[in-house]
This record gives structure tokens, sequence and C-alpha cells, in this order.
């Protein structure tokens, strides 16, 4: 497949690590300073409104005029000034860049040039489609964010997912658009971030994270604090554990019982008070693990209310009714 799509696949290890600033050592990137790279994608339409009323120096691009009439059809608070299209976009620059639509309209061709099926093998459309991608990508300074409707582009089985856009750091609530994009630029917001992200299945939100805590950290408190996060000191640890539960900061608490965990092997039940407290379910073998944990129970109360809307835990009771009244419950 001649294209550039083509060439950045060749050097996948390379690229994977797509930042705000670009395609970095493939396509002439532009010059940006790294210590605040950072890309993300939306999965929480919720979100939508408050990053369309992002910081002033920030803009929406789409892909085509028809897109962009769409998008203020749909979004009435967004400016018409702050959305444009690619074309008009070219040559210019801001610190955050939004692609609105730009995976959902055009899906059939990044498949295409993901694939070996050679359908994009010098395509004009192909290459336009791409060049597009690649001029979003490099109109921003500083952060580069990714909306999508079509939420079935973020699925971890799509291969747009699998091969553009894994290495993004999924923003899922409203701290991370005022950490990210609004520039709640503070230690403990960046080391809050990768606390949450301990157990992440993409390193690169964690990587991240801990980047910018780094960068930010001023004291030896801080500087001790990262260290403690790296190596995963228990006792650091533990006690943020508890602090995050007693705040009601249940996956914050549960990232660090699940570090902890792996270190002392003890926290097992804290993780699954952790998660049930914070709104998650629990599979059966793990209720079973949890209750064996009365004393747990009994210092922390509120759980019952949530456990007793586990699907495990309703499940179990059904079956407890059928064995004692049959199955119509007589």
């Amino acid at each position: 497949m001649i294209s550039y799509l083509n060439e950045l696949l060749k050097y996948r290890d390379k690229w994977i690590g797509l930042t705000k600033g670009g395609l970095s050592e493939i396509i002439e990137p532009p010059k940006t300073d790294e210590d605040t790279s950072w890309a993300g994608y939306v999965t929480n339409k919720s979100l939508y409104k408050r990053i369309f009323e992002s910081n002033p120096n920030s803009m929406i691009i789409t892909p085509s005029e028809t897109v962009r009439r769409r998008l203020l059809e749909k979004y009435p608070e967004i400016e018409p000034a702050r959305a444009i299209t690619i074309y008009d976009a070219k040559g210019m620059e801001w610190e955050t860049i939004i692609m609105y639509n730009m995976f959902t309209d055009y899906e059939s061709y990044f498949l295409d040039m993901i694939s070996e099926n050679g359908n994009a093998k010098k395509s004009t459309i192909h290459r336009m489609t791409f060049n597009k991608y690649y001029v979003g990508c490099t109109r921003s300074t500083k952060s580069f964010v990714i909306i999508e409707e079509n939420e079935k582009i973020f699925d971890s089985n799509s291969p747009i997912y699998k091969t553009l856009l894994s290495s993004f750091a999924p923003i899922y609530k409203a701290e991370q658009v005022d950490t990210y994009i609004l520039e709640d630029n503070t230690f403990d917001a960046w080391y809050k971030e990768a606390l949450q992200n301990l157990d992440n299945d993409n390193p690169a939100t964690f990587e991240h994270a801990l980047m910018h805590a780094r960068r930010l950290a001023k004291t030896e408190e801080d500087i001790r604090l990262i260290k403690e996060l790296i190596e995963g000191n228990p006792e650091t640890l533990e006690r943020y554990g508890f602090n995050y539960l007693a705040e009601g900061e249940y996956d914050l608490a549960r990232s660090a019982f699940i570090k902890c965990n792996k270190t002392t092997k003890k926290h097992g039940p804290y993780i699954l008070l952790a998660t049930i407290l914070g709104g998650r379910n629990i599979s059966d073998d793990h209720l079973r693990e949890f209750l064996r944990h009365s004393e747990i129970i009994n210092k922390y109360p509120e759980v019952l209310p949530k456990l007793m809307k586990q699907t495990a835990f309703k499940a179990r009771l059904k079956r407890i009714q059928i064995r004692l009244f049959g199955k119509e419950g007589e």
C-alpha cells in the first residue's frame, strides 16, 4: 500500500506513542515540548460540552464542511468561529485541537489502509484521508483530543483503535478534563491521575501522568512519593488506600490497594470493598471471598446497600429463594 500510513505501519513501535505534537519521528513532525505532549479520546459523551467550551486557545477541527455543519447543529453552544475544517486549519496552530468525527465519517477508508486487502493501494482518496488526519494531529502545540460519535471506534477490539489509538489516554471523567485540557497543572492533580491509572491496561496513561507529576515535583516529599509510586512501597500505598477510602475516592483507593496487594498479597478484601463502593460489579467468586470478611463489612456498613445491588449477590439470593420456595416462589 503506497501511502503515508503504510510508511507509518513499518515504524509502528516508534509512532504508537502519538502525542499532541503529531506523528513523531516519521513525517517531519513539528517541534513540541515533550514534557507536555498528550493525546486522548473521549469515552463519556456527557463531557462533550465541557470539552467544547475548554480553554480559549483551542480549536475544533472537522474533516469536512458537511461534518462541521452537523456538529454546529448538534451542539449549538459551540461558537461557529471555534469549529473549522481541516482545509481551513492548514498552516495554523492552537494549544488544544479537538478533532471531531474523523474516523466516524471515514471509517471504511481507514480500515482499508490498516488492512492487507490492497484496496488503498495507490488510492488518491485514501492518501487524502490520511493527510487530513495528519494535518489535524499537527495543528496542536499542547493537547490533541479525539471525539467520535461512533463509540465503537474506541472498542478494544476495533482495528482502528488497536492500530491507531491504543496509546491514547481515555477521558471519562470531569477531573481529567480539568487536569489535561483546562490545565489543573499541579503536582497533586497529576499524582492522583497516576495513582488512578496504576492498574490501567494502557500503561501510556500512567506513564504520561507520572511524567507530569515528576515535572511538577518541587519538594523532597513530592520526589519521595513519586519514587514510592514507581517502586510500589506498600506502606505508603496502604496509607493512601485507606485515606482515599475515607474520602470516598473509591477508584483511587482501589488502584492503591491493587498496587499494594502485588507486594503484600493481603489487601484483596479491600480491593473488593473499594470496587463495590465505586459501583463496579464483582464476580460470584469474588463475592464469596468478600463475604468471608464480616469484620470489613461491619467497619464499612455503607457497603451493604451497594452489595445488595451487585449482580452476583442478587443471583445468589434468587438461588436461595428457589431452594426454599420453588421456582414460582410459592
